[in-house]
C-alpha cells in the first residue's frame, strides 16, 4: 500500500519539481521557452500534477515561464513549435492550479525604451 502510494503519486510530483530546477535560463534571467528540453519537462509536468500539491512553488515557476512566453511571443523560426507545446502546457498548469495569472505588463524602464523606439503602447 505504501509502496504504491509513493510509486503512484508522490514520487511523479517530487520528480517533477526536481526536473522543473532543470529549465535552461538565458542571461537575462528569462526561461527558454522555444528549447525542446523545456517542452518535455512542462508537458511532463502536466501529465504528473494534480494542481494541489506545492502551490506556492507551482506559482512562481509558471511565472517564470509565462513572462518567457511573453518575451518571445513574436520569435519565429524552426523553434517556434517548442513555444506553442510549452504554452499549452503552461496554460494546461495555469487551469489545473486554478491560478488566476496577472497580465504581463512592462516596467517603467521597458515602457520608455519602448517609447524612445517610437513603438505605441
Amino acid at each position: 500500500m505504501i509502496q504504491n502510494c509513493w510509486r503512484c503519486y508522490i514520487a511523479p510530483t517530487r520528480a517533477a519539481v526536481d526536473i522543473s530546477l532543470n529549465l535552461e535560463i538565458d542571461e537575462n534571467a528569462e526561461i527558454h521557452v522555444m528549447q525542446e528540453s523545456t517542452a518535455k519537462i512542462m508537458e511532463y509536468c502536466v501529465r504528473v500534477l494534480s494542481g494541489r500539491q506545492h502551490r506556492d512553488y507551482w506559482k512562481f515557476i509558471l511565472g517564470l515561464v509565462r513572462r518567457g512566453l511573453w518575451v518571445d511571443e513574436f520569435t519565429g523560426g524552426p523553434h517556434a513549435c517548442f513555444y506553442v507545446r510549452v504554452q499549452n502546457a503552461c496554460d494546461t498548469l495555469v487551469e489545473r492550479f486554478g491560478f488566476i495569472m496577472e497580465p504581463m505588463v512592462l516596467d517603467a524602464a521597458a515602457a520608455w525604451e519602448v517609447r524612445s523606439l517610437g513603438i505605441i503602447c
